[in-house]
């Protein structure tokens, strides 16, 4: 009984708005854009807390499961979601804020495995790949009637595939390259990028179509976005990060 207590009452100081904070958004760990760990958060969790500020709101992220996260945020428990690329189903739950900076979406696979390139999704059904719980996969991919396996993170799957449990991993590059750098090295040597890349996907906020003035929530954002990119704060951001300057308007 106490141990349920405990666990309980953890829970609930981790769930906790922060104080002050009047916009509370949840996220996972998708370095290096954002994480826990980073510095932070991570380029984009500073870009977005700062374009929050820009227009007075202060933003409070919380890092949990993607699955949780976007669970809290459909029904409004939070206000929405930081970073997440946009489709059609999601416009059901979420109104979508103006682009971040994107991701590169690329299949990894083991190093001189087959295929040798990606040509078409027809020519990967011989192949099973790794994909995550309620990501956001490309739509022709989704439609190509390909053989996937659901893992509950990118880690998970790089795992398997360097123990060659599935044989392709649909994934973000610089989040497979941080990870193999950083938490997986014992398996850098022994996977690789398949060029060339599938996809190139803005990153959004994503605000509950559940929280009262949602849109308004979304104005202000893309107002506070607006200015930072005119001060040139987005290059300013990423490059401080170690990362490059991708097209945002600057």
């Amino acid at each position: 009984m106490l141990r349920t207590i405990i666990i309980i009452l953890t829970l609930s100081a981790l769930l906790s708005p922060a104080r002050g904070a009047d916009v509370q958004l949840m996220s996972t760990d998708f370095p290096p854009y954002f994480a826990a760990g980073l510095p932070n958060g991570g380029p984009l969790t500073e870009i977005v807390t700062e374009a929050f500020a820009k227009v007075g709101h202060e933003a409070n992220i919380q890092f949990v499961p993607w699955a949780r996260a976007m669970e809290y945020a459909k029904v409004g428990k939070v206000d929405g979601l930081h970073g997440g690329w946009h489709s059609k189903e999601r416009e059901n739950w979420f109104v979508f804020s103006d682009p971040l900076p994107g991701n590169e979406l690329v299949f990894y696979k083991r190093r001189g495995a087959k295929p040798d390139k990606f040509t078409t999704y027809e020519k990967l059904k011989p192949f099973t790949i790794g994909i995550v719980k309620e990501y956001r996969n490309p739509a022709a991919f989704e439609t190509a009637d390909l053989q996937t396996d659901v893992a509950d993170s990118d880690q998970t799957n790089l795992r398997k595939l360097a123990n060659n449990r599935i044989d392709l991993v649909l994934i973000e590059r610089a989040l497979a390259e941080y990870l193999l750098k950083t938490e997986l090295p014992e398996y850098k040597g022994q996977l690789e990028a398949l060029e060339p890349a599938v996809e190139t996907l803005p990153i959004h906020i994503l605000i509950s179509r559940k929280i009262e003035k949602h849109q308004e929530l979304v104005d202000d954002f893309n107002r506070g976005l607006k200015r930072l990119i005119s001060q040139g704060k987005i290059s300013e951001i990423l490059e401080k990060h170690g990362l490059s300057s991708p097209s945002t308007g600057e």
